[in-house]
C-alpha cells in the first residue's frame, strides 16, 4: 500500500549545511529523486527538503508506476505554506483496487493504464476555486483532465463521492456529457444542504446502480447552482436508496423522494428518517411501511408498487 497522508502538514527541515556545500541532488534528473521519494517515508521527504533546492518542489508532485500496487491512498490535508502552483498525481497502477483520494489542492490527477479499480473515495476540487469555473474558454485544459479522470476510474464498482468533488463533476457535464460507470453498483454521495439537484446527472450514468446511500457533508451550506434542465431517465437497475440525513420537509428534499419514487420501477427498499418536528408524536421505533401508508398524506406517486419505505 502507498500512503501519502501528512505531506502537506509538515514544514521541511531547515539545512545546517555551509552555505558553499555543493547541492549533489539538484543534479540528479527528476525521475531519479521520485523515486527516492517512493522509498521514504513522506514525513522523511518533506523534512529532508532542504537538501536540495528542486527536491522542495518536486515532493508535491506524485509519480506512482507499480504493476502489483492494490491500494493508493493520498490525503494531502491542508497546509498554510502550500503553494498555488499546479500539482499533480500521476498514477500508472494497472492492477490498483482500492484508490482514495482527499486533496483540493492538487490540480491534476492522471491516471494511466485505467486499472480495474474496485472501490473508490473521491473528495478533490482538483484546486478549483468557486471563481474559477470550467466553463471559461482558459479552462479548456481542466475540463480534459476532468474527463481522463472520469475515464480512469469509470470502471470501478463501489464509489464514494464529496459533495465538493461532485460540484466540479457537475459543472463538467454542463459542456461535456459524462463517461457511463457501468460497473458501479453501490454509490455513497455526502451532499451539502440544497445540492441534491445535482444527483439526477449523476444517476444517468450509473447504468447498473442498484444501492444508492445519500449522506450529508459535516459543514452542510447554501450553494448557488445551475440547474441542467433535461428529461431524466428511468432508474431501471436502482433497489436500495438510503437517505441517511434526516430530513426536515423542505421542498427540494421532498423532490428528491419524489424523483426516486417516480422513476425507479425496481425499488425495493427506500430508507429514511424525518426531523422530529415532523413525527407528530410517531413511535421511536423502526417501523416498515408501505409506500401507499407513509406518502398518503406526502401523496407521492410511486412506480414500484412493491417497494418498502423504512423509518428510522
Amino acid at each position: 500500500m502507498f500512503t501519502f497522508m501528512d505531506a502537506a502538514r509538515v514544514k521541511p527541515a531547515r539545512s545546517t549545511n555551509p552555505p558553499s556545500e555543493v547541492d549533489r541532488l539538484s543534479s540528479l534528473p527528476d525521475c531519479l529523486i521520485l523515486q527516492i521519494f517512493l522509498n521514504l517515508p513522506t514525513k522523511d521527504v518533506v523534512q529532508t527538503s532542504a537538501l536540495s533546492t528542486r527536491w522542495t518542489t518536486l515532493w508535491k508532485d506524485v509519480r506512482v508506476h507499480s504493476k502489483s500496487l492494490l491500494t493508493f491512498m493520498h490525503d494531502a490535508g491542508y497546509h498554510e505554506d502550500y503553494d498555488e502552483e499546479d500539482r499533480f498525481v500521476e498514477i500508472d497502477a494497472p492492477m490498483l483496487k482500492y484508490l482514495r483520494i482527499s486533496d483540493d489542492r492538487t490540480s491534476s490527477f492522471i491516471i494511466k493504464s485505467p486499472p480495474s479499480v474496485v472501490e473508490a473515495d473521491i473528495d478533490t476540487v482538483f484546486n478549483l476555486t468557486s471563481e474559477r469555473s470550467l466553463g471559461i474558454a482558459n479552462e479548456v485544459q481542466k475540463r480534459a483532465m476532468v474527463r481522463d479522470f472520469l475515464l480512469g476510474i469509470s470502471k470501478v464498482k463501489d464509489m464514494s463521492i464529496s459533495s465538493s468533488a461532485l460540484e466540479v463533476i457537475y459543472d463538467y457535464s454542463r459542456y461535456v456529457q459524462l463517461p457511463v460507470f457501468r460497473n458501479l453498483y453501490t454509490l455513497r454521495v455526502r451532499f451539502d444542504s440544497y445540492m441534491w439537484e445535482m444527483l439526477p446527472v449523476f444517476l444517468e450514468v450509473f447504468a447498473n446502480l442498484k444501492t444508492l446511500v445519500v449522506g450529508t457533508s459535516e459543514n452542510p451550506k447554501m450553494v448557488n447552482l445551475i440547474v441542467i434542465a433535461r428529461p431524466w431517465s428511468l432508474l431501471s437497475s436502482l433497489e436500495y436508496v438510503d437517505i441517511e440525513r434526516p430530513l426536515s420537509g423542505e421542498a427540494l428534499e421532498m423532490t428528491l423522494v419524489g424523483y426516486l419514487l417516480e422513476n425507479s420501477p425496481n425499488l425495493k427498499k427506500l430508507s429514511l428518517s424525518f426531523h422530529d418536528s415532523l413525527k407528530k408524536g410517531e413511535s421511536v421505533h423502526k417501523l416498515t411501511l408501505s409506500l401507499s401508508d407513509i406518502f398518503i398524506e406526502l401523496n407521492f406517486p410511486r412506480l414500484s408498487s412493491s417497494c418498502q419505505i423504512i423509518v428510522r
